[in-house]
């Protein structure tokens, strides 16, 4: 019997070879044996042809063959993964020493960021510096093959800005809570003018609505010429009051705008300080204190300087106003005779001897 090179019967070879048993055609009648069995590795194509001399030959070099390669297929894969294990530790070794650097590296900068600002780093390394560097250090992702960009050249100066506005924040609002848009003008009212006019009008008018009083009692002035009189004289004393509550408006306008500039300097201060800066809002609260207090002391002599020798009224001008009305003859403070209807029944003669035994001396008494 002849074989294929697949191990597979030749048949045409076992035809010839039956065709060949010579006249009669008597070749025995027996059955042809089977084939021979083929085993193949399914993977590399491989086969084993069965031998009948060495029974479940090919069916074991088979398994041996396919238990082999698979043997080493798992050793090549262990081996794989170790040196890939290998060299993802090497890796994240090499990424924790560039992490740790640029971190170090980092908080050098932030460092000498803080002492170029004159203070020391350390009040500030627990509370603003390591949280951010930390902030960053926690944005890198692992084997980041760049983990200092994650800091940036500037991030210690940038600390240090964070730090400086919020204590400039932090002093401003204090500022701003003490010395309120409206401060100067509660603090120097218009209530402080009014009491200090009050005092000067006094001192001017009162003496003479008190000389206008003699008059009439002198029968100088009628009861008409007399209200006539006053009348002029509360005129005059709306007048100057006008005029003096100007000039107290004018010392008020000028000290409150000293004091907003006062206040307007502490905020000035407080927005423009330094990390190394020393801050009290209670020195500005003093000055504001005592800058109020001087203007308080000194308004009432600033307002009569202003004032001066100013003359709102004089008593002449008042008789005169008053004489215009009572009648044909109008009496003065140098020519007090009456010509009062509601006087004495003595005639003016008599009027004019009354002045001749006064004299005109007595006009000192309006």
């Amino acid at each position: 019997m002849m074989w294929t090179a697949g191990g597979q019967v030749d048949h045409l070879s076992f035809a010839g070879q039956r065709g060949g048993g010579g006249k009669g055609g008597g070749g025995g009648g027996g059955q042809a044996p089977a084939p021979l069995q083929v085993f193949t590795d399914p993977k590399t194509g491989e086969s084993w042809q069965d031998d009948p001399a060495r029974p479940g030959w090919a069916q074991q070099a088979q398994r041996n063959a396919v238990e082999a390669r698979l043997n080493q297929e798992k050793e090549d894969s262990r081996l794989k993964t170790e040196a890939e294990t290998a060299k993802t530790a090497a890796g994240k070794a090499s990424f924790d020493l560039r992490n740790q650097a640029s971190y170090d590296y980092a908080l050098q900068n932030a460092t000498k960021a803080f002492q170029n600002a004159g203070v020391d780093p350390n009040q500030y390394m627990q509370s603003d510096i390591i949280p951010r560097l930390m902030a960053q250090k926690n944005k890198i992702q692992d084997l980041d093959p760049n983990p200092s960009a994650a800091y940036g050249d500037n991030l210690g100066t940038d600390i240090v800005n964070q730090v400086l506005g919020g204590k400039r924040t932090g002093a401003t609002n204090q500022i701003n809570a003490m010395f309120t848009p409206n401060y100067s003008q509660m603090m120097l009212g218009d209530s402080l003018a009014s009491s200090y006019t009050d005092t000067l009008l006094g001192e001017q008018f009162n003496p003479l609505r008190q000389q206008l009083e003699n008059a009439s009692k002198r029968r100088t002035l009628s009861p008409t010429g007399y209200q006539a009189a006053l009348d002029t004289l509360g005129q005059k004393e709306s007048s100057a009051r006008s005029q003096i509550n100007t000039l107290g408006q004018g010392i008020l306008d000028a000290d409150r705008g000293a004091l907003d500039q006062y206040t307007s300097g502490a905020r000035s201060s407080a927005g423009g300080l330094t990390l190394a800066d020393t801050f009290d809002p209670n020195t500005y609260a003093e000055g504001a204190k005592n800058l109020v207090s001087k203007d308080v002391a000194d308004f009432g002599g600033a307002l009569r300087t202003k004032v001066g020798g100013t003359k709102f009224a004089d008593i002449n001008e008042l008789i005169n106003a008053g004489g215009a009305i009572q009648g044909s003859v109008n009496p003065s403070a140098t020519n007090p005779l009456s010509a009062q209807t509601g006087g004495s029944p003595s005639s003016a003669a008599q009027d004019e001897l009354q002045k001749q035994k006064r004299g005109l001396g007595s006009q000192g008494a309006f």
